[in-house]
């Protein structure tokens, strides 16, 4: 799927992180699809850490954007941990969609105990 703005496709941009420091948590596969998770861990001796994630929302692509261009300047704080997934939603990335390929909006199940897709569960654990 190409878009037609400056933001790369979900397929690009899985390439990317293959070839990076991200680790390759899982697949969830959605039909046809099978959709990569990635995290990556930059831990330092000091505590306190920080956890960022983007494309919650498929269709808010900048995170994304803005997380890789972020790492790509190896500008860390070394008083800080940090815990990053760069695409929570990557049925709804791919797709440019809110929610996921179940139609939730997985930004409003953060306080809900059941879990609804893969991937949830593989960010949860």
């Amino acid at each position: 799927m190409k878009h037609l703005n400056k933001y790369s496709a979900f397929k690009e941009t899985s390439i990317k992180l293959r070839n990076t420091e991200f680790k390759l948590l899982g697949n969830i596969k959605v039909s046809s699809f099978n959709f990569p998770l990635f995290k990556i861990d930059i831990k330092r001796v000091a505590i306190p850490s920080i956890c960022l994630s983007a494309a919650i929302h498929g269709n808010e692509p900048s995170g994304v954007t803005g997380m890789l261009n972020w790492l790509n300047q190896n500008n860390y704080n070394n008083s800080i941990n940090y815990k990053l997934f760069p695409i929570v939603n990557p049925f709804g990335y791919n797709f440019s969609r809110r929610t996921n390929h179940n139609r939730v909006n997985l930004n409003r199940e953060f306080n809900k105990l059941v879990i609804t897709s893969p991937g949830e569960q593989i960010t949860i654990e």
